[in-house]
């Protein structure tokens, strides 16, 4: 049985669980669905109309759902079979029977409005500690996908391809994700894993802290990029990393618990740009700010993105891989387009686990489109058999095996996957040995969890985002695709298109500012461009060439400057109302954004710095 999601054991769930009883207040509408000749229909689409909150009928055609009390829509949707509709009203602490007889046919798209949470949930520490946890903030209506295909995948062998017919209904852009990055809520992370995720340190060896922040730019004022930075203790090289397309490289004292423990001062970063040495000594930890440094180097920015999608392929991903397929194939399609200005390398890696017929299958690195397009669309979800899965062994195909650029402005791993690698001392030897690795050649990893991870894989993974200057992705339940996903341990997010998701970070990290790119100065001096929309926060004169002022309104709790990608470069507590001066001498062209937040509201400006 694979990780106890197989479609058996969610039908015998689910008739285990008849006999559930609501919570106070709640009622319960459950029945059955036939076809005219009174056969039982299995996986059907069970939606209470308007809503979120839907099922899929079991083995026996039986269904059941919680709902609030009052009158509802219940909408049964199947492959093949018209889409019915019933009126039904539940009173609460009460159950109601209803059945359904599905007509052959099929259906058009359904619209699922999905409501935005409050904002006020956010990354602020009460006394205890301890953080409030909010919900997801929705910005936008998501429509669901087609009624009928919602759980169509359950009904396919997961051994074979997924039909053409069943594909070409499949748009990318169905799937539902949201981000958390962690790098922009810092404070909130060490509050998460000395809380919540604690107890998962000692699991996988890994501790992300002892941060250090080291940004380079040219004495013209442009980001280093792809820069080689070392971090030592003493004489001793404890970690590489290589600057972002921001100039910016992460550094970590403490990653690993098997270490030694490093708590003096005494640690210097080693720089090596275009065959010249650099040092920063008494390097100061990233609570006591950000490490600046001027190279004499000319701008100069990499050609080069390399996009790498690593892909679990195990059985339990059957309830999405093919929605990935569709959408990875669309984001592939975007980035070729969209970054025209670089060389743009596209690649893949599916891994399975021991015993399967494979262990990683792999498309190398082109910058044609179609092999790796055609790679992606053979793959199909099979095996695995216990919850851990063979993602070492797909990490060091990744990092060691494909031909990644020598020089670039961005290498992103996309790892794919709905569950952990095996736990036993090898292993997870073998994931810190990969780390460093991956972190040392500049290959940021990005881990997009799907349905099935637990809390120590949601551990695990953010940690190796951290490590390798990277973000955590995850799907949510938005969509009405797949097994239910869990929520992350955080305070708030926002939820988007997974494709969007992808290619708005595709962009983001690897957007470069061109060296001949010239920003006129405007008069007047105020840009409003740069106001909040409630007129509550204003940034001028915009662009600036390193002085910037900054105005608000009312008293906040937090003012926050931060980069295009969310890194928060300063912080200042309890500001006043009025104008302050922020100076942003240290850092390179580029845009910025002002951000203040209060209990009872959030806002943001933007700063263009350019010193052309």
């Amino acid at each position: 049985m694979d990780r106890l999601k197989t479609p058996v054991f969610l039908f015998l769930l689910f008739s285990f669980s008849f006999s559930y009883v609501p919570l106070a207040g709640q009622a319960i509408i459950q029945g059955k669905v036939t076809d005219d000749a009174g056969n039982a229909l299995i996986g059907v689409s069970m939606l209470v109309v308007g809503t979120t909150n839907g099922t899929a009928t079991d083995i026996d055609g039986q269904f059941r759902l919680e709902v609030p009390p009052g009158k509802r829509q219940l909408m049964a949707a199947y492959t093949g079979f018209q889409t019915m509709q019933k009126e039904v009203y539940a009173e609460a602490d009460s159950t109601v029977l209803i059945d359904f007889i599905l007509q052959p046919g099929s259906e058009a798209l359904h619209e699922i409005v999905v409501e935005s949470a409050s904002r006020k949930a956010r990354s602020k520490k009460k006394k205890t500690g301890r953080y409030r946890k909010g919900k997801g903030i929705v910005t936008h209506s998501i429509a669901a996908p087609k009624a009928e295909l919602r759980i169509a995948l359950d009904r396919v062998d997961k051994s074979t391809a997924m039909s053409d017919d069943l594909q070409s209904q499949i748009n990318p852009g169905t799937l539902t994700a949201g981000e958390i990055h962690d790098f922009s809520k810092w404070e909130l992370w060490g509050d998460i894993i000395d809380t919540d995720l604690q107890s998962f340190r000692k699991i996988w060896a890994i501790d992300p802290s002892g941060r250090f922040t080291v940004q380079l730019m040219t004495h013209d004022g442009y980001p280093v990029i792809d820069a080689s930075v070392k971090l030592y203790h003493k004489n001793t090289e404890i970690w590489t990393g290589r600057t972002d397309n921001l100039g910016k490289a992460e550094l970590w004292s403490n990653m690993f618990l098997d270490g030694p423990s490093r708590r003096s001062d005494q640690f210097t970063a080693r720089i090596l740009f275009d065959g010249k040495a650099y040092e920063i000594s008494d390097l100061k930890p990233f609570k006591e700010g950000i490490n600046h440094l001027k190279l004499e180097a000319a701008c100069q920015p990499p050609n080069h993105l390399d996009v790498l999608f690593v892909v679990d392929a195990t059985g339990s991903m059957g309830d999405e891989i093919s929605y990935l397929q569709k959408e990875l194939e669309d984001i592939i399609q975007s980035v070729q387009f969209d970054q025209q200005n670089l060389q743009v390398n596209l690649g893949s890696v599916f891994y399975r686990d021991k015993e399967d017929d494979y262990l990683t299958r792999k498309q190398d690195f082109s910058a044609e489109l179609a092999p790796t397009l055609q790679f992606i669309k053979e793959q199909t979800a099979s095996g695995g058999g216990d919850y851990p899965e063979a993602m070492d062994k797909a990490l060091e195909v990744a990092i060691e095996e494909m031909n990644w650029s020598s020089q670039a402005v961005a290498r992103l791993l996309f790892l794919v996957m709905d569950a952990p690698p095996h736990q036993d001392k090898e292993t997870i030897a073998k994931m810190q040995k990969l780390t460093a690795m991956a972190a040392g050649s500049g290959i940021r990893i990005i881990p997009v969890s799907g349905s099935g991870i637990d809390k120590s894989t949601e551990f695990l993974v953010r940690s190796l985002a951290l490590a390798t200057n990277g973000t955590y992705v995850f799907l949510t339940d938005h969509s009405g695709i797949g097994n239910p996903h869990l929520e992350p341990t955080t305070d708030s997010y926002d939820v988007e298109k997974f494709n969007d998701l992808l290619i708005r970070l595709i962009k983001q990290f690897s957007s470069k500012h061109s060296c001949d790119q010239s920003i006129a100065l405007k008069d007047p001096i105020r840009d409003d461009s740069a106001k909040d929309p409630e007129n509550k926060l204003t940034c001028y004169p915009n662009p600036t060439t390193g002085i910037s002022f900054v105005t608000i309104e009312n008293p906040v709790q937090h003012l926050f400057l931060t980069d295009a990608v969310g890194k928060v470069l300063m912080k200042i507590k309890d500001p006043q109302p009025g104008k302050m001066e922020i100076n942003l001498a240290n850092f390179p062209s580029g845009t910025y954004f002002v951000k203040v937040e209060d209990d009872s509201y959030q806002a943001a400006g933007k700063i263009v710095l350019s010193r052309l």
